[in-house]
């Protein structure tokens, strides 16, 4: 069982490799930055392949991971790891969210977040695969990994220890001229990967908007599997990012909810078939 929740601000403890309850707790909190009475649940846990099923004892479910990977800054990787990281935990997941990029924009959401429901690790890259080790000690089912643009060597650790990468990429031209640099990461590590168009201009009527068609034709000759549900650019996922929500507590009955929930149904069936 896990203890209270905390957030990790502070590196290199090592009560922080296990689960932070009692003494070892207590112990941390006297480094944390935090006021107390802000203190909240974090966790830690292992690199576990997606698509490769490992030998675990039967008291451990096997965690899934994924990064949100692109070498190109405002592609929307912390938009869409905080929608999918609370949609999960909707959904009955006991989900961490853990966030390796250095402008921790994903733990300023989580600070403004009023509830203390989703458990929030922030950590660098480097630090990555202790995280995953504890998270899967204890008990999570699944870690959404937030990194940073620009940082080849953090983004290809954070890709390598997650079971899959999803490779965000808005429909513009360049952006579909700078995604070769992340699809390049993912297959020189060999690791299983997905791109998802993002920000892309709403359909008109029932097809896609012309942008998004075309650039899903370009992005077919990588050679990686392109997701179905494409996630448009709406007011309402980034209004509900303000005071600490995600689009699926905001705004549930709208169409971008709507589409961040086809998106997680795919990253989930994806994960079960592997």
């Amino acid at each position: 069982m896990l203890g209270q929740r905390v957030s990790l601000r502070a590196v290199g403890s090592p009560a922080l490799l296990g689960s932070l309850t009692g003494t070892a707790c207590a112990a941390w909190l006297g480094n944390s930055r935090r006021p107390h009475h802000r203190c909240r649940r974090v966790i830690c846990a292992t690199k576990m392949a997606w698509y490769q099923a490992a030998t675990l004892p039967e008291s451990h479910a096997i965690m899934k991971s994924v990064s949100l990977v692109s070498q190109k800054g405002g592609a929307g990787k912390t938009t869409l790891a905080i929608h999918l990281a609370v949609l999960a935990q909707e959904g009955g997941k006991n989900v961490v969210l853990v966030d390796c990029d250095p402008q921790r924009s994903a733990t300023k959401w989580w600070q403004r977040r009023a509830t203390s429901d989703l458990t929030l690790v922030t950590r660098g890259a480097n630090d990555l695969s202790e995280v995953l080790e504890a998270a899967r000690s204890d008990g999570y089912d699944f870690a959404i990994i937030d990194t940073a643009p620009h940082a080849d060597v953090a983004a290809t650790l954070a890709a390598r220890l997650a079971d899959c990468a999803l490779i965000p990429c808005r429909p513009a031209i360049l952006d579909l001229d700078a995604v070769v640099t992340t699809v390049d990461l993912v297959k020189a590590i060999r690791k299983r990967a997905a791109i998802v168009l993002n920000a892309c201009p709403p359909a008109r009527g029932v097809s896609a908007a012309s942008l998004t068609t075309d650039a899903r034709r370009a992005l077919q000759g990588h050679d990686l599997p392109i997701v179905p549900a494409a996630i448009t650019q709406r007011a309402a996922l980034a209004h509900a990012l303000i005071d600490g929500h995600a689009v699926t507590e905001f705004e549930p009955g709208g169409k971008a909810a709507a589409e961040v929930r086809a998106l997680w149904t795919w990253i989930q069936a994806n994960a079960q078939a592997s």
